[in-house]
């Protein structure tokens, strides 16, 4: 099979070592888990016979079921990070892909280590309501709060590996003294607050002392995905020893400004996000803005573009609230489509229009995601209609809101949407259509509260 036609091929494989925060291995960020290879070191990861036959599987064209979400994105006309990551403007593989490719073996295996490093941690400081114990140290404690420890410590008993960390840290300080890593890709949790992530970038800056690294390291690219809530490390601004890398970008993970962002990365504060937002600005680092587009952020999406379109040439690299709207009990009141017409389609209108009108870059991702909202809400109406389910959603938005530091759904949408609150306060629900009511540790939550 000509490889650019292949609709499975993706770079990763060949060249990716992600390792996420509770040390699951993945193809990349947006991949499922692999299987069996959890807290395996490089080596044992990247030439497992896993990975072997993954790549055989997108050598011959056959999709790999892991990589379903890029799948989705592209069945759907929005550009998937598979695509973004292997192919050039003009859908062949790039060169350098190519390269690899052919240098495979037989047998799947590769000579080559990898070069660019996707590295997350679970130490965060939110507890974002899109987020989950997967990502986010909060949320392993509010998840313990809301559903008990003894129901569900086979989920929430994570535990922090320091020797499996310092292993970690020392293959890429390994990496770096061989000269191979090319790009890093720092996320979370927060990766400010990682320990890996310091000792690595503090180790750039003393390799980059010796003139025989100097260019090498002034060469390397490094991404974060950051909630912008971390000004200083070691008291000192960290705004002011991440400018000293020369190709260094941070995609502010922001859900939204002022009340919705407080909402949606619950425990933040905005007043503190846009002082840091500003601090990075000043000290010269490229800052872009990347959004998951849920229904609070759509709500207020004007606040949001009159904030972030003050910098010129600004980037966004805004994302799909990505759930199986086939599955009744995956539908959040996150989910725009869940809000009837009179709501939906005037702010999904409003939203394209302004977007379309934007000066960001990158904006054209945006409005396909936008543009899908639309069809998935005609394809899934019977659902998004289903009075069960929407007794189930308003159900489980109250619970989770108890838990809130921050403001809570109705009182945002009395702010930027009042129709959407008016709409939400006259919802009929039932607890017992709650899917975790059947929990006596819930129930009684519930009968202290008085929800």
């Amino acid at each position: 099979m000509s490889t650019n036609s292949n609709k499975a091929i993706c770079a990763y494989p060949w060249t990716q070592n992600y390792q996420g925060s509770r040390y699951e291995r993945k193809f990349c960020c947006i991949s499922d888990d692999l299987q069996g290879l959890e807290k395996t070191n490089e080596k044992e990861f990247f030439n497992s016979d896993y990975m072997k036959q993954a790549r055989l599987d997108m050598l011959a064209g056959n999709k790999r079921a892991e990589c379903h979400a890029c799948y989705k994105n592209e069945e759907n006309n929005i550009s998937s990070l598979r695509e973004e990551a292997t192919l050039d403007r003009e859908g062949n593989i790039q060169r350098h892909i190519q390269d690899l490719l052919d240098a495979t073996a037989e047998d799947g295996s590769v000579t080559n280590k990898p070069f660019f490093y996707d590295c997350r941690t679970i130490h965060c400081n939110l507890q974002c309501v899109s987020c989950g114990i997967v990502y986010s140290s909060q949320h392993i404690d509010l998840f313990k709060d809301m559903f008990s420890t003894k129901a569900y410590n086979h989920v929430s008993n994570f535990k922090v590996d320091k020797k499996h960390e310092d292993i970690s840290t020392q293959e890429i300080v390994e990496g770096l003294k061989e000269k191979r890593i090319q790009n890093f890709y720092w996320a979370g949790g927060e990766p400010f607050m990682s320990p890996t992530h310091w000792t690595v970038m503090e180790t750039m800056l003393e390799l980059r002392k010796d003139p025989s690294y100097t260019n090498y390291i002034d060469g390397i690219r490094t991404h974060y995905n950051s909630n912008m809530t971390r000004r200083e490390w070691k008291r000192k601004p960290v705004a002011q020893i991440l400018n000293k890398f020369k190709h260094l970008r941070i995609e502010a993970s922001l859900d939204g400004t002022h009340e919705t962002l407080e909402y949606t990365r619950d425990g933040a504060e905005w007043d503190t996000i846009e002082n840091n937002w500003r601090e990075f600005q000043e000290a010269g680092i490229t800052m872009e803005v990347a959004s998951v587009l849920s229904a609070p952020v759509i709500f207020d999406i004007e606040r949001y573009i009159d904030f972030f379109e003050q910098w010129p040439g600004m980037r966004i690299a805004n994302h799909l609230y990505m759930i199986n709207q086939e599955d009744p009990l995956q539908q959040t009141s996150l989910d725009i489509c869940w809000y009837p017409d009179h709501i939906f389609k005037p702010a999904m209108d409003k939203a394209i229009s302004l977007f379309e009108k934007s000066s960001f870059h990158n904006k054209e991702k945006t409005i396909d995601i936008l543009n899908y909202y639309n069809k998935a809400k005609e394809k899934y109406r019977d659902i998004f209609n289903d009075p069960k389910t929407l007794s189930r959603v308003k159900a489980r938005t109250l619970y989770r809101d108890e838990f809130q530091k921050t403001i809570k759904l109705p009182d945002l949408l009395a702010i930027t949407n009042p129709n959407a609150c008016e709409w939400f306060k006259n919802l009929e629900y039932n607890y017992e259509d709650y899917p975790w009511y059947d929990s006596p540790y819930v129930r009684e939550k519930i009968a202290v509260k008085q929800i």
